[in-house]
């Protein structure tokens, strides 16, 4: 008997029609190869993409930045496996864990997609108890779910494994001794992958899932303050602008969202670096960039592999509208770069 797993989001982050949905990742391609970047040039993947950090929003805020990946079908050449890394959003995870599936197929409107549950059975035989079976958690996961309708549309014959990944707390904990499980758990899935097919790594695309910041009070991440009220604090990056007489005066939306983009395109900078320790030393700080362990565990398995910033946008700009809540987005793509 086949185990599936059900298209959750469907009909509601994104449309449960089959036409309708083509025409969303069509709209979508057409996004990502023709917007104009916000960022200054810099090289992108030229040769076989080999990871990627995507949003994982509905269609209508996330496909621009999914579609990054896919635009260009010659960098998806061999591809014959997929494993995305997803942070948890409605069950709570614990730490040193990982959550797998075993599920033989994954559903989409546009048909299936394998599943590969052999990989979560020899992650579970060389990690033991660390690996959780999760099948219910995962069905339910918007996180690992938006890609699957690309992958279908874009790569229909890979076989895909969904892997929760849980975000920890850092305070207090080195660089060290947070990274320890982080390797650990990248040495097993390189393993896991191996066992059952040589190629291991050389024919995997390994999808990082994560939006970036989430501002705002529904968020309970304001540092930079909102329209109206001066920020708390200052991280000493201009966010907090002082009067003549000295007093503290409100920021506007858009000198808000200014300064988070900033805080962003440093994040994703050094993500696309692979700068782990960049990225775990910022993590000591306050952050809602939601993937972040997943991010950390998807560069280990790389190899700490250098990328290049594809996309970065928001909420706000999807909507047209100078909203003092929003959500970001970035698109970051590892792969042979141009001049290597």
């Amino acid at each position: 008997m086949t185990h599936r797993n059900r298209a959750t989001f469907a009909g509601r982050w994104y449309s449960d029609d089959q036409n309708a949905l083509r025409e969303e990742i069509s709209d979508a391609l057409r996004q990502a190869r023709t917007a104009p970047s916000p960022l200054p040039p810099s090289a992108s993947p030229s040769g076989r993409i080999t990871g990627a950090v995507l949003p994982h929003a509905g269609l209508f805020y996330s496909g621009r930045g999914i579609a990054h990946a896919f635009a260009h079908p010659e960098q998806l050449t061999g591809i014959e496996r997929v494993v995305i890394l997803s942070p948890g959003h409605y069950e709570p995870l614990e730490s040193g864990s990982l959550y797998v599936e075993s599920f033989d197929r994954h559903e989409t409107p546009l048909g299936d997609l394998a599943g590969e549950p052999l990989f979560s059975g020899r992650l579970r035989e060389i990690l033991g108890n660390a690996v959780v079976k999760a099948d219910k958690t995962i069905e339910a996961e918007h996180g690992t779910e938006m890609f699957l309708p690309f992958l279908r549309s874009a790569l229909p014959a890979a076989r895909v494994s969904l892997v929760l990944v849980p975000t920890p707390r850092v305070s207090g904990a080195t660089p060290d001794e947070f990274l320890t499980d982080t390797d650990r758990f990248a040495r097993a899935i390189r393993d896991a992958l191996a066992a059952d097919d040589p190629a291991g790594l050389a024919n995997t695309l390994v999808i990082m899932s994560s939006d970036f910041t989430h501002y705002g009070p529904r968020f309970g991440y304001t540092p930079f303050g909102v329209p109206g009220r001066p920020p708390a604090r200052s991280r000493g990056d201009g966010s907090r602008r002082a009067r003549s007489d000295g007093a503290q005066t409100a920021p506007t939306a858009d000198e808000i969202a200014a300064t988070v983009r900033d805080d962003d395109v440093s994040v994703a900078r050094a993500i696309a670096a692979g700068d782990r320790t960049a990225l775990l030393e910022r993590m000591r700080s306050p952050i809602t960039v939601s993937g972040r362990a997943a991010i950390l565990l998807g560069s280990a398995i790389l190899g700490s592999p250098t990328g290049s910033v594809t996309d970065y946008y928001t909420s706000r700009d999807v909507t047209g509208r100078s909203e003092a809540e929003f959500v970001c987005y970035a698109s970051i793509l590892f792969g042979d770069t141009d001049g290597t």
